[in-house]
């Protein structure tokens, strides 16, 4: 390839990653406004969907009883067929985008929805003009409890780098959740204390025995608070993938001033991790 060419390809190359960790910056931003789970879900699909280009995008839930993943929360517009489609929908294991999301563990990605045949929202797809898809699963304590998905008009071909930043992404989204669902649970925790405590007051012939319970909820509450900490290891794995695309752009030879502004986003989001507790 003649030497212009490969110049040409190499400054793309680094257009795309710092796009790549600029967007992973914006959404660690976003995640960290959140307050609860039903927040971190409504930021992470804005933020997703605005720094990475995508038309529309929704979170799915597992039903636990139903074994299958049920329509949560929206962000954006893919006409109002698949809207309403996407909100009547729902999807086992393995079945559709989400389902082998949530099979696989994994992101996975589609050039075009409506080849996916066992896909209920394919022929609105085709109908409306949605075209590609990726989906990444959300997981809790090693668990997956939901997914997000993200749709296009058009017929995309994202770059390995570009997938492996919306995978980086769900872990980030993952360690948020798991976050929030540790919290609330510490939470209640304390509010059991509390009533363990006002139930020793109340009564002397009840005093042994609710001071046993308050001594063993004091344990409960500070073993969870202990476990957040470590429960966020997933975040080791996204600050690798955005020091990965950083080393890619500083090594490829890219101008001081790119290299500059990959370091200000990854500056951004190691700040918002340590505001995490990460």
């Amino acid at each position: 390839m003649p030497f212009r060419q490969r110049a040409a390809a190499t400054t793309r190359a680094g257009d795309r990653a710092d796009d790549d960790v600029r967007a992973i910056a914006d959404v660690a931003k976003a995640l960290g406004t959140a307050t609860d789970a039903a927040a971190v879900a409504t930021a992470a699909l804005k933020a997703v969907r605005t720094a990475f280009g995508w038309a529309y995008g929704s979170y799915w839930q597992i039903d636990h009883g139903q074994r299958a993943l049920r329509f949560a929360v929206e962000s954006g517009d893919a006409g109002d067929e698949f809207r309403a489609v996407t909100q009547q929908a729902s999807f086992a294991e393995g079945v559709g985008l989400s389902g082998r999301a949530w099979r696989s563990r994994d992101l996975v990605f589609v050039a075009d929805l409506a080849e996916v045949t066992d896909c209920v929202r394919a022929p609105a797809a085709r109908k409306v003009g949605v075209k590609s898809g990726v989906c990444f699963p959300i997981t809790v304590a090693g668990q997956v409890v939901g997914t997000m998905d993200f749709f296009a008009t058009e017929t995309l071909n994202p770059s390995p780098s570009r997938l492996q930043a919306l995978r980086t992404v769900g872990r980030l989204l993952s360690s948020a959740m798991e976050r929030m669902v540790e919290t609330a649970a510490s939470a209640q925790a304390a509010t059991q204390l509390i009533t363990s405590i006002r139930e020793i007051s109340s009564g002397a012939s009840r005093a042994s025995a609710a001071a046993a319970e308050a001594v063993h909820r004091v344990a409960v509450a500070r073993d969870t608070v202990a476990g957040l900490g470590a429960s966020s290891g997933e975040i080791g794995s996204v600050v690798e993938t955005i020091t990965s695309i950083a080393d890619q752009i500083e090594t490829e030879q890219q101008p001081p001033h790119r290299r500059a502004s990959v370091i200000t986003h990854r500056s951004t989001v190691d700040a918002t991790c340590r505001s995490f507790g990460w």
